[in-house]
């Protein structure tokens, strides 16, 4: 059984994403609304609250800029947590996949990309991330809106840095924005697995609440959506 790691920014479609690959069939063990799994969650929480200072209205603490490495007692929970969903996804499912999503996962690839053979990312345009966290109040603070748009590069570039350093492991990027249903097809396709119609009634265009969001104007941030848009391969 390969193992996927869906990844990406918080609000960007990674839910979708992994709610369209279990109608397909991939076991995601038992997770919550947003496909979320409690023990991911419980590590890296733990570890931006401990290591960043992560906190109500600053969801991710102070991100370095450069790629997070964290001590072995991490390394040793990971490990646990993946011998422990290899035997939930043996005992219960015979499908050829299991995957699982935490959107923090993407600022930690040092601590989890070795145990995937797959990655799934996606990605999302600026000013509606941006748009989402604040609306949800997730994001507090006289400069809410520089500090949501800092998250979105730093996510985004270790999504650019997981594409470069992936050593020969396939990669499938979206983009939320353009053609869900296409795209989300094309994966399953690439994948080999059917694409019931349950899988297929996912994505609903009209749940894209943020779709008139003004643009940015960041010329960084216009620089890395552009960077983005050449890495998507599924059209």
């Amino acid at each position: 059984m390969k193992r996927i790691a869906v990844i990406g920014m918080g609000r960007s479609g990674t839910s979708f994403i992994t709610q369209f690959l279990s109608e397909c069939g991939v076991y995601v063990d038992e997770v919550g609304d947003k496909f979320e799994h409690t023990l991911t969650r419980q590590i890296n929480d733990a570890i931006l609250e401990q290591e960043f200072g992560a906190k109500h209205g600053l969801p991710y603490g102070k991100l370095p800029d450069t790629e997070i490495t964290v001590g072995p007692q991490w390394h040793q929970k990971t490990k646990e947590f993946i011998a422990y969903i290899d035997a939930q996804a043996a005992a219960k499912s015979t499908s050829p996949y299991l995957a699982f999503k935490d959107p923090r996962t993407t600022v930690l690839p040092s601590l989890w990309m070795e145990y995937f053979d797959i990655v799934v990312g996606i990605y999302r345009r600026p000013e509606q991330v941006v748009e989402s966290f604040l609306s949800k109040k997730w994001i507090t603070g006289w400069r809410a809106q520089r500090t949501a748009l800092n998250y979105w590069m730093r996510f985004n570039q270790s999504l650019l840095d997981i594409a470069a350093q992936r050593g020969g492991k396939p990669m499938f990027v979206i983009d939320y924005n353009a053609d869900m249903n296409a795209q989300t097809a094309r994966l399953g396709e690439a994948l080999g697995l059917p694409v019931p119609e349950k899988a297929r009634a996912v994505f609903n265009p009209e749940r894209n609440h943020f779709g008139e969001a003004k643009p940015l104007n960041d010329a960084a941030a216009d620089a890395m959506y552009a960077r983005l848009q050449q890495l998507r391969n599924l059209m």
